[in-house]
């Protein structure tokens, strides 16, 4: 039960950073960077909760993670798979299709 509710916490989290950082490019393209660094804290907080999700399954042991391995099967199931595409939606989403050194980037840095 405990790697079940571990791996479905953890894909919720990942799929709020998505939404986070979707939002957050959105309001860096369209220069509105208050809300957007608001929400890359939000995701920054996020990512401790994930990490510490991932502390409580520590508490496993290998002999307890061995007695269901089996069950799940030789390829992960759906919902890992999800995780998957998540965290893979969530690696592309962060790399910058934009420079850092745009024009609205720079009369930002101006005004600090």
């Amino acid at each position: 039960m405990l790697f079940i509710i571990v791996h479905q916490v953890s894909e919720l989290w990942m799929r709020l950073m998505l939404h986070e950082l979707t939002a957050a490019l959105e309001c860096v393209r369209r220069d509105d960077l208050d809300p957007a660094l608001k929400m890359l804290a939000r995701i920054s907080r996020t990512q401790t909760q994930l990490i510490s999700v991932w502390d409580v399954l520590s508490t496993m042991t290998p002999f307890e993670y061995s007695a269901f391995r089996n069950a799940l099967g030789r390829f992960p199931r759906v919902s890992s798979r999800c995780s998957t595409a998540c965290w893979s939606s969530c690696s592309a989403t962060r790399t910058p299709r934009w420079s850092p050194y745009t024009s609205a980037t720079r009369s930002h840095t101006r005004r600090c």
